[in-house]
């Protein structure tokens, strides 16, 4: 009775991001296939998927700010601090899949997602998340042209000067295509 109350208002009433700020603070969002809510006054999330039919929570560090995005097939996550140490989003099966980074960043970690993938590009390396595999991978460019990383449903691109790179949400992995300049 609780879940179809539940899907029922889901389906009337869903919000793209869940707010950190003081003055705006629900305790949950969601769509058809997530709820996820802050537990108590915590930095602690518990997330649902409709694919595992259960819950699972997750405590972020006490030093960052994070406010979840809810996606089709994955929950992403900004987060803000002076020492981010790691990158957090969600799946399908529900599980919480953490990327630890080589180095602690002080630049917010801005997600960049489309239905089933989300992207990081922290420093020279991106990070791309499928919520279909529930796997992160990465990659490293330099020469990036343009904006970066560009994400469209099932894949993200970034166009270098002599390569293209792509995540794919089908495998959760980057492919790089061969050098595509010819050197002198």
């Amino acid at each position: 009775m609780l879940r179809s109350m539940l899907a029922g208002f889901l389906c009337a009433f869903t919000m793209p991001v869940l707010s950190s700020s003081a003055e705006e603070k629900p305790n949950w969002i969601g769509n058809d296939t997530f709820v996820v809510a802050r537990i108590g006054d915590s930095n602690s999330y518990a997330a649902y998927s409709k694919y595992s039919g259960k819950w699972a929570a997750h405590s972020f560090p006490a030093n960052v700010v994070v406010a979840p995005v809810v996606l089709e097939s994955l929950i992403a996550f900004r987060i803000d601090g002076e020492a981010v140490t790691q990158i957090v989003a969600v799946g399908q099966s529900g599980e919480w899949k953490v990327q630890t980074l080589p180095h602690a960043t002080a630049q917010p970690c801005i997600p960049v997602a489309n239905e089933n993938v989300v992207t990081y590009r922290i420093g020279d390396r991106t990070y791309g998340f499928s919520g279909k595999t529930g796997t992160w991978d990465s990659t490293t460019q330099s020469g990036v042209v343009g904006q970066g990383v560009s994400v469209s449903g099932d894949t993200a691109m970034i166009v270098a000067s002599d390569r293209i790179s792509i995540f794919s949400a089908q495998t959760g992995t980057w492919a790089e295509s061969p050098i595509l300049t010819e050197s002198e």
